[in-house]
């Protein structure tokens, strides 16, 4: 049988604009490779503390990111770089800075969205492809 994944949970609060605090993680994550899911990163902020708070639950220090908006603004980069994500998966959806941050791969939206194009210019569904 295949192993069960797990989602663990990280509870976040936003006390002021621009300010994030992870108050715990829900869940197992010790002695676990983590993959940080996020819609949108924009200061870093949210994903570098959750990583923090996943290493004090005793996750492994190798960790994933994965980002589908990657807005990068003001010092994200610099963020993510001293937070040493081993590896941070990105899409093209959003412009990148010229230097984007370390162990970045892109992944391109465009074949997809060309697709989404082709099936309304031909008046298909486009539900299938999500």
């Amino acid at each position: 049988l295949p192993r069960r994944r797990q989602h663990p949970l990280r509870e976040k609060r936003r006390p002021k604009p621009g300010e994030v605090q992870v108050t715990h993680v829900v869940g197992d994550v010790k002695g676990k490779h983590c993959i940080i899911y996020d819609d949108l990163v924009d200061t870093a902020g949210s994903v570098c503390n959750a990583k923090e708070a996943l290493l004090k639950s005793g996750a492994k220090k190798e960790m994933t990111l994965a980002v589908t908006h990657p807005v990068l603004s003001g010092d994200a980069v610099k963020k993510l770089d001293a937070a040493k994500f081993n590896q941070i998966l990105v899409t093209d959806s959003v412009p990148l800075p010229k230097v984007p941050p370390k162990n970045t791969t892109v992944l391109s939206l465009t074949p997809l969205m060309a697709e989404i194009v082709r099936k309304i210019e031909a008046g298909e569904s486009v539900s299938g492809l999500y």
